[in-house]
């Protein structure tokens, strides 16, 4: 990290303040690591609000401690209703004219805020964002991408975001608070940020607003085996579906850049189905043979055009519903579990 000191870390009189929303549930192993990231960041302005939502392995009174020692922070203690409730919670009581979002496993650098607001400020951004380290544990996986900064107005940033150059994560970028004032996350579904991200980027677009992409990494991944893409429920699988077959077909011009999502989907749901219930099974027998028809209808496209074998296999496979097919995926998984992650060992 350079050793740099932004404009605002010397003229705190004229630094804007900063809200960082991190709902917190049932993460104490991970969460000192965390909010020690955020309060000693080298920009001070900051106001932190943390939303227990109904932590049972005392995530709730760390986080009362934490504010004691800090008149920053703000604690609200919750009912669990899940993440997308504790995030529209937090944006109720935030009061900054910028604002972040923090995962309460992950960890930020301690120049982070500073960066993205000196880029925000320089560059009249509504939204900065920068690059993911994914953590391992022993190791971590960074970017390959690297570069200069790029600064991007109006029908750019939806292309940058069709393209995957800006992710889906709400949790990797700064906002100017306007960015919310008519979003929220969609409660009781997982998969809230893909939701809420392509509504920001194509409102974004159509003000002609203005995006600062930083190359340089500043935020901390902690890879779990709890993690949502790991969860193996019909419901986690019908949200993801949901959230990014909705992206596919609300971004016509990027459908050849989001196909790998739905199939990557499509892959959960082949592998897992007989890991179901029977009551799962015959909840997703719809979402299955819909998925089918999706695989179907992509099916000349995918293994003609240029994209990785795993998602030409995953269409490949997925052009039948036949039940020896899904149980052989079903214990493929079950083999690349026992296996071990090929690039890495997972936190719990």
């Amino acid at each position: 990290m350079s050793a740099h000191r932004s404009f605002y870390e010397y003229n705190t009189k004229e630094a804007p303040l900063v809200s960082i929303v991190i709902p917190v549930y049932n993460v104490k192993p991970y969460l000192a690591q965390c909010l020690e990231s955020v309060i000693h960041q080298s920009y001070h302005n900051i106001e932190i609000i943390l939303i227990d939502d109904g932590s049972t392995d005392g995530s709730g009174l760390l986080c009362d401690q934490y504010a004691k020692g800090d008149d920053r922070i703000h604690v609200i203690h919750t009912e669990n209703r899940g993440l997308a409730s504790a995030r529209n919670n937090g944006l109720e009581k935030c009061r900054g004219s910028y604002l972040m979002f923090a995962d309460s496993d992950d960890w930020i650098e301690a120049h982070t805020v500073s960066t993205l607001i000196e880029a925000a400020k320089k560059d009249h951004a509504d939204i900065v964002t920068a690059e993911i380290a994914y953590e391992y544990v022993g190791k971590a996986q960074y970017p390959k991408r690297g570069g200069d900064a790029r600064i991007i107005h109006g029908d750019e940033i939806l292309d940058f975001y069709g393209n995957g150059r800006i992710s889906n994560v709400v949790w990797n970028k700064l906002y100017r608070a306007e960015c919310f004032s008519d979003i929220r996350f969609p409660v009781g579904h997982t998969y809230e940020d893909v939701a809420v991200a392509w509504r920001i980027m194509t409102h974004l677009a159509k003000m002609n607003g203005t995006a600062v992409v930083l190359p340089a990494v500043l935020f901390h991944y902690r890879m779990r085996k709890s993690g949502i893409t790991h969860i193996k429920s019909y419901s986690n699988i019908l949200d993801a579906w949901t959230a990014y077959h909705e992206v596919y077909e609300s971004l016509p011009e990027y459908q050849q850049k989001r196909l790998p999502s739905c199939f990557f989907t499509i892959g959960r749901m082949w592998t897992h189905y007989y890991g179901f219930s029977k009551k799962e099974k015959d909840a997703a027998s719809g979402l299955v043979r819909e998925m089918c028809g999706f695989s179907k209808k992509h099916f000349h496209q995918v293994m003609g055009g240029k994209y990785p074998i795993k998602i030409k296999a995953v269409c490949l496979i997925s052009q039948s519903r036949a039940p020896f097919l899904m149980w052989f995926c079903f214990w493929c998984g079950k083999l690349r579990q026992i296996i071990g992650n090929d690039r890495g060992k997972l936190y719990p």
